[in-house]
């Protein structure tokens, strides 16, 4: 649910691929997060599945049976979402991290300006969101606090930090 919307995104705007970088904070907190959930994939993988899918195995060999292979690729199935999960929300957040990184050594400042902001109520808590646009060419949206969300208004100049070799990379610099 948006509030505050003043423009509905076309799906070239949505699908652009620009990256807004989050908090390094934020990012760290991902990090950990997604190597924990990692840690304990494995170890249901290991503890509770593994010896599973060994005996599916040796049962659906032996007994030659639809049903049994059905479960062997049942099981599989789950051991790779299990695994492939948590490894893509773990290389994701190292992403992040670097982005953040170089954005912090390496970033070019450039003027900006707010087009749109709105408020998302879908979950338990509000989420602000502001849109901007740099360069000409370039429109990021990015997640705001609710201090700076009341600050900001539509077509108010803002500082952008961007990186120049991959200038679709920025984040509003609201220091």
């Amino acid at each position: 649910m948006r509030l505050f919307s003043e423009k509905i995104l076309s799906f070239d705007d949505q699908w652009r691929g620009n990256t807004a970088v989050t908090d390094s904070k934020l990012i760290v907190k991902n990090i950990v997060g997604s190597f924990l959930i990692l840690i304990l994939s494995l170890l249901v993988i290991v503890m509770l599945l593994f010896s599973n899918v060994l005996d599916l195995v040796h049962h659906a060999i032996y007994s030659q049976d639809i049903a049994g292979w059905m479960m062997v690729l049942a099981n599989l199935l789950l051991l790779g979402f299990l695994t492939a999960l948590p490894i893509a929300w773990l290389v994701q957040s190292l992403v992040d991290y670097r982005n953040n990184r170089d954005l912090t050594r390496l970033g070019m400042m450039t003027k900006g300006s707010i087009v749109d902001k709105w408020v998302d109520l879908s979950g338990s808590k509000p989420i602000y969101y502001v849109r901007y646009k740099y360069l000409a060419q370039f429109s990021t949206t990015q997640k705001v606090g609710e201090e700076t969300f009341r600050q900001l208004k539509r077509d108010e100049k803002v500082f952008v930090l961007y990186l120049e070799h991959s200038p679709h990379i920025s984040r509003l610099d609201l220091e």
